[in-house]
């Protein structure tokens, strides 16, 4: 079932945030997940929270931002917007912790029976080990479900958001994201120059500022996507 994101309008610079509902994950202290980022997709919170015990986790969330800090950093991380992360959908895991924690490490030979092993275990959970063209990314899981798991690791996050959220705005809409993106940024080209509906030569300029900066193709279907999680947050849900 879709889930439509709540609007967040700034009256004053007419920027646009969008809330999404999501539940917070308790972790253990001792993972590298900063608290702003201890949140999931309500279904696939669920999916977590019936894992064993001792699974150790380094990121659930993270802002479409963050999705390109960590590509200039040189992570083979996804666009903003391509992430299975923006979208509450993704966890990536201490492997070796994990794997010392469920017992698989002292006791199964050799890193490729490690990995099935844990492969196999999670995906007795609902979740899809998978990687995408910038390289095997071991160490990242999609909640997708036990009817859904995938068994050659290969799974579309385009076809799992459709699914899950409503992405649809407006003309006005995607100019308010992109007045929130330029602050974001703290760039002045990704600025529309208003708020008026009217998809005009400034708000076209606005658009090529940010896929200029972002390396997210304009003629891509799912730009807005990538606004969108730049411009999202999470809301927590019970």
């Amino acid at each position: 079932m879709q889930i439509t994101p709540e609007r967040q309008l700034d009256e004053q610079t007419g920027g646009l945030k969008l809330l999404f509902p999501m539940k917070r994950i308790d972790v253990p202290s001792r993972d590298a997940v900063g608290s702003r980022n201890k949140f999931l997709h309500p279904e696939v919170a669920d999916l977590f929270n019936a894992l064993p015990e001792g699974i150790a986790v380094t990121d659930m969330w993270r802002s479409g931002k963050g999705s390109f800090q960590a590509i200039k950093r040189g992570r083979p991380a996804a666009k903003p917007g391509n992430s299975g992360h923006n979208w509450g959908m993704s966890i990536d895991l201490d492997l070796k912790q994990t794997m010392k924690n469920w017992g698989i490490w002292k006791t199964v030979p050799g890193w490729a029976a490690k990995m099935a092993a844990i492969r196999e275990r999670m995906a007795e959970f609902g979740w899809c080990w998978i990687y995408h063209s910038k390289g095997l990314e071991e160490w990242h899981f999609n909640g997708l479900g036990k009817g859904e798991v995938n068994t050659n690791g290969f799974y579309s996050v385009r076809d799992w958001v459709v699914s899950h959220w409503d992405l649809t705005i407006t003309d006005r809409e995607l100019q308010g994201l992109l007045t929130t993106c330029a602050i974001i940024f703290e760039d002045e080209g990704m600025n529309p120059g208003g708020v008026d509906g009217i998809v005009g030569p400034k708000t076209r300029r606005a658009m090529k500022r940010y896929s200029d900066v972002t390396r997210f193709s304009l003629t891509n279907s799912r730009f807005h996507w990538s606004l969108i999680a730049c411009c999202m947050e999470p809301k927590e849900v019970e």
